[in-house]
């Protein structure tokens, strides 16, 4: 177990966080809510350490532990989805063994029609969910660094707890985790789910029903039918790159994503993450393509910076669309601050 070395100081009548080893200071502002990352107030926010708390498993369906919880999943997939429960118990885990004979076909077809309607697809939204996007503690609480924590400090530090109402579209929720703590931590919100794979929609409807939350929608299908409906918030955490093109192997996040785009007012937030890398990383990756097209501009994972030069090509086409960057450097920022939290998502807004 590694020594502690950052430690709280008041120096000068300033609050600092010191690493007495190096000596180097990091600033605390408003008071102690953000942290810099330097000693400089107007350096950049890298992490926001006053933000309200991220709703636990107790919180939404009154377990205590992960495995309480990973014990009402079982019943899930055993009574609703037709698994025994012995096959739940060898993939309750992170990369399930389960998924293993879906590689090869998929690298093969990279049919997304086949893979999103698969029964087993459902350990794949559990491993996203539980290990990937929540990352949960055995205490049933989200880890520091995790994406739905930032998901959520992002939307405060956008001020939407001072909204009087707003809509947030959880795009390829999976068994809807991120759904269920957006809706549970903004009461003030209605969230849609958006889902394909049937067998995690029957997750999600259970999750749901347990959470007792009234301001959760399930969408029927992609298509959001109410055409006088805007959506505030778009967020999309492994979602823009399982988007399927006409061409076989080549994936295509627009025009998908402009379906959801256009129900954005100008003002809306965009809060996105993917690991546009991972089948370059460990080689078992399902619904990523080696090849996208942004617009009409086909790109390949290079040779050496793998799946790297897609994000760049992705974010051009959300400049395209007058969709800015808010956090980051060199970003648009916000009321002022800037601010990087280690992790996903990265957000925009949409300027006009």
């Amino acid at each position: 177990m590694s020594k502690r070395v950052n430690f709280d100081r008041t120096i000068n009548g300033v609050d600092y966080l010191v690493n007495t080893k190096t000596g180097k200071k990091r600033i605390y502002s408003n008071n102690r809510k953000f942290l810099h990352v330097s000693d400089d107030p107007s350096d950049l926010v890298g992490d926001f350490v006053g933000m309200k708390p991220v709703p636990t498993l107790n919180d939404l369906f009154g377990f205590s532990t992960l495995s309480d919880f990973l014990d009402f999943l079982s019943d899930i997939y055993v009574n609703d989805l037709g698994f025994s429960k012995e096959v739940f118990d060898a993939n309750k885990k992170k990369d399930p063994p389960i998924l293993e004979p879906l590689y090869k076909q998929w690298y093969q077809t990279r049919d997304a029609s086949w893979l999103y309607n698969l029964k087993d697809y459902a350990f794949e939204t559990l491993n996203c969910n539980l290990y990937v996007t929540i990352k949960l503690h055995s205490d049933g609480k989200t880890d520091k660094f995790a994406t739905i924590k930032n998901i959520l400090a992002h939307l405060e530090m956008l001020d939407y707890d001072n909204r009087e109402s707003f809509n947030v579209l959880d795009l390829c929720s999976g068994m809807g985790l991120t759904t269920l703590m957006i809706a549970k931590r903004f009461p003030n919100a209605k969230v849609y789910y958006n889902e394909l794979n049937p067998a995690s929609r029957t997750i999600f409807t259970k999750l749901l029903k347990k959470s007792d939350l009234s301001n959760v929608i399930i969408l029927n299908s992609e298509e959001i039918a109410d055409e006088n409906l805007e959506i505030d918030v778009i967020t999309a955490c492994e979602a823009v790159e399982h988007i399927p093109s006409g061409v076989q192997g080549v994936g295509a996040p627009f025009p998908w994503l402009d379906k959801f785009l256009d129900k954005m007012p100008a003002g809306g937030h965009l809060l996105y993450e993917t690991m546009w890398n991972s089948e370059w990383n460990n080689g078992k990756t399902l619904g990523h393509f080696r090849t996208y097209n942004f617009d009409g501009n086909v790109v390949n994972g290079h040779p050496t910076k793998g799946g790297k030069v897609f994000h760049p090509e992705f974010q051009k086409s959300l400049l395209n669309r007058k969709i800015k960057r808010v956090d980051g450097k060199t970003s648009l920022g916000h009321n002022g601050l800037k601010w990087g939290f280690r992790g996903g998502p990265k957000v925009y807004k949409k300027t006009v």
